[in-house]
């Protein structure tokens, strides 16, 4: 899990929402993204350049683009599981809400 300096983020709600994102294991993928956005040198680390774009860019931008990063990882890795549990048996699954509403 990748390191994201929330001590010198100026904005403590996108410092939570990054911390939110190191913790579900996507923020090395969101920083790489954020950093091909912004020209950024691309290494998916909270390098200086990143730090001081995010504390230079518009709070409610970067707010919305944060949830709709999260949210696209988090529909795709609940894809990723839903279809490896299918694969496997799916008419032990197809049915079963524990699956579908997880």
């Amino acid at each position: 899990m990748a390191a994201v300096a929330g001590e010198n983020i100026q904005q403590q709600s996108i410092a939570n929402l990054l911390f939110k994102a190191s913790v579900k294991g996507y923020v090395d993928e969101l920083l790489v993204q954020f950093q091909q956005c912004f020209s950024l040198p691309i290494s998916g680390v909270m390098c200086s350049y990143t730090l001081q774009q995010i504390n230079q860019t518009d709070q409610p931008r970067l707010t919305i683009w944060l949830r709709l990063y999260t949210l696209y990882f988090d529909i795709y890795a609940n894809q990723t599981h839903l279809y490896s549990q299918l694969e496997y048996s799916p008419e032990q699954h197809f049915f079963s809400p524990q699956v579908w509403l997880h």
